[in-house]
């Protein structure tokens, strides 16, 4: 710290109370002025101290800032449901019309410029658009349906639906263990969207702070698009996602239930959605609207009979115009989920499975259909614990099979882990070119081998899911449709003579999501953990359960050459980029070698007297004993 900041801190903290409060303290007892443990950070920035003065409670370990301690915040006074918003003392009362000075003004709530009519305060910039300070105290959300939320001034905080993080007026609730906030837009943002992958409603909200988010659907998060070196248009356009705060559950909107027909004015027939578009004859691809390229890899509306396709967000009004209206009869389509549409929609017998209703009463048995009341933890709980011991080690190794195992991880590490220096490009190149028949079969060999340390475990999102009933298998409602395709086109999945009905719904159900996250992955996304953990649960779900599951299995292996072949290129392409970077880092460091060369060489004429003489007289004297003047 600088002697200046000092004087500067000194003289703030001496016009500063020792005792004083905030509104972000309980006024239980007050805050003091002293200097602060360098090991503590601020409650309003949650930025480090560094040995300065802060205005602290030991009591409720609270520490603030001096800076953060004199922003100025507006507090709520409630009368009743009525809100009064007070700051520096004085309420804030409502101004028709502004002056040219407030045009520079950001809402305290909702961060966009002034706007009259609003609530400004008479002594800082503190100001609530009408619409931002007319709230009601408290509401009621249905993410957080057992508690109200409170309306409260609050710290730079996120919000659990937009991901925001600068929000400071804000609906919570920090009791009964809970710590749920939404931002004063999301609390009125009702889910209200089906998604047929997911069992719940879903919001659809608009310019969030979704960049790091990943995508249930595409399995990337914009960030990770943002990366690449040409960014797609489809990918750019929106910062609007889909999203289940109870599950954690979110789409991209190009990714989300998207209506599945779409009319557009400039054309004649309405547009169908299709999850990619590839035409064969041509090697550019375009849009017919905006005329600009276009990624077969992403969404677009297209009209077949006319081969007319559209940029989704060429479409973006139509769309939102669909998804803010009641969207009841219309059918809204996920990425991936076309897929079942042939068959994933038969209407099922509602005929009771045998075996699953022993702990419902007589009442539930004799008037309700048991999916009402059952969901995958109830059938889970149903679970002996052989059966739970098959799922948690489906099948053992030995000694011998656990040392080739491995040997062979050992030579595969070698070869997809290429992520370091120079010089680990260097072993990667060698590693690829001598990549044979028999590196092959030892790779198939370790993926066949492999072992889950938590063995077959379902997914958590699915646990409370109510089960639907097909073809006598008990699944949850969203993977209904993967299993109706699935039977339809292989037929019964079989199972051991002594499976009972509820290890035949887990199996089943296991096998679902199995081909839900493969349906989700492109060839080109596989990584290694993810095709070891679909070969672990493949085998594993035919020796727990005994389905004939051999057409899977060929499936997998068919992924596993051009999986390698797109981990070569994948290498091929970053150690490029690297090596690229590392030898324009070596030519900018041999360009300033050279000139410092060339200054060395410039050395003499460009010396002063003085140092030509001291260099005179080193030279002269360089082999003689610092003593020699001495004696």
């Amino acid at each position: 710290m600088s002697w200046r900041n000092v004087m500067v801190g000194y003289l703030a903290c001496a016009e500063l109370p020792e005792h004083s409060n905030h509104s972000l303290h309980e006024p239980f007892h007050s805050l003091i002025l002293e200097k602060s443990a360098s090991s503590t950070s601020c409650h309003y920035c949650d930025k480090p101290f560094k040995d300065d003065y802060a205005y602290t409670c030991s009591q409720c370990a609270f520490y603030m800032h001096i800076s953060c301690f004199l922003i100025p915040l507006p507090t709520i006074k409630c009368d009743g449901e009525d809100v009064q918003y007070i700051c520096h003392e004085d309420p804030m009362t409502l101004v028709e019309h502004g002056d040219e000075e407030n045009v520079r003004k950001k809402c305290f709530a909702c961060q966009l410029p002034w706007s009259s009519p609003a609530y400004p305060c008479k002594t800082c910039e503190n100001y609530l658009h009408k619409s931002c300070a007319q709230l009601p105290r408290t509401i009621r959300h249905p993410s957080h349906s057992q508690h109200s939320l409170t309306l409260q001034v609050s710290k730079p905080t996120s919000c659990d639906l937009c991901f925001k993080k600068d929000c400071r007026l804000i609906f919570s609730c920090h009791g009964n263990g809970c710590d749920f906030e939404l931002d004063t837009k999301c609390a009125f943002l009702q889910p209200n969207l089906k998604c047929r992958s997911h069992n719940h409603l879903l919001s659809l909200v608009e310019n969030a702070a979704c960049d790091n988010i990943r995508c249930n659907a595409c399995q990337k998060s914009y960030e990770e698009w943002f990366n690449q070196v040409r960014l797609p248009n489809e990918v750019h356009f929106s910062h609007s996602f889909f999203r289940c705060i109870d599950c954690d559950f979110n789409l991209h909107f190009l990714c989300g239930p998207l209506p599945s027909t779409i009319k557009y004015s400039y054309h004649i027939h309405r547009l169908a959605l299709v999850d990619s578009l590839i035409e064969e004859d041509f090697g550019e691809y375009y849009c017919d609207a905006c005329e600009e390229g276009r990624n077969p890899q992403f969404r677009v509306y297209n009209c077949a009979d006319c081969k007319y396709i559209v940029h989704a967000h060429c479409l973006i009004s139509e769309i939102m115009k669909v998804l803010k209206e009641d969207t009841k009869g219309v059918k809204l389509r996920a990425l991936g989920e076309s897929r079942w549409d042939e068959f994933g929609t038969e209407i099922e017998s509602e005929e009771e499975p045998e075996g699953l209703n022993s702990n419902l009463s007589n009442n539930e048995k004799a008037g309700v259909d048991v999916k009402e009341f059952l969901t995958m933890r109830d059938i889970m709980d149903k679970l002996n614990e052989s059966e739970k011991k098959k799922l948690s080690q489906p099948f053992s190794s030995s000694n011998y099979i656990t040392a080739l195992f491995s040997m062979f991880r050992e030579e595969s590490l070698r070869l997809f882990d290429h992520k370091g220096c120079t010089e680990d490009i260097s072993r990667g190149i060698h590693d690829f070119f001598s990549f044979d028949g028999w590196s092959l079969i030892g790779f198939v060999w370790e993926l066949e081998n492999f072992t889950a340390a938590e063995g077959l475990k379902l997914d958590e999102v699915y646990l409370g899911t109510k089960i639907e009933d097909v073809s006598g298998y008990m699944v949850p409602r969203p993977l209904a449709p993967i299993l109706r395709t699935l039977i339809h086109k292989y037929g019964n999945l079989g199972g051991r003579p002594d499976l009972t009905q509820e290890m035949k719904s887990v199996a089943s159900t296991l096998l679902c999501t199995v081909i839900e996250k493969m349906g989700r992955t492109k060839v080109e996304d596989i990584t290694k953990d993810s095709i070891q953990a679909w070969c672990f649960q493949i085998q594993g779900i035919s020796i727990v359960a005994g389905f004939g599951l051999g057409w899977l299995q060929n499936a997998l292996k068919e992924l596993i050459r051009p999986f390698i072949g797109c981990e070569a290129i994948r290498f091929k392409t970053d150690a490029a980029k690297k090596l690229h970077r590392r030898m324009a880092e070596l030519r900018a460091e041999l360009e300033r070698c050279e000139r410092n060369c060339e200054k060395i060489e410039a050395f003499d004429s460009s010396t002063s007297d003085v140092l030509r003489e001291c260099m005179s007289l080193g030279s002269k004297l360089k082999w003689k004993y610092a003593c020699h003047n001495l004696f």
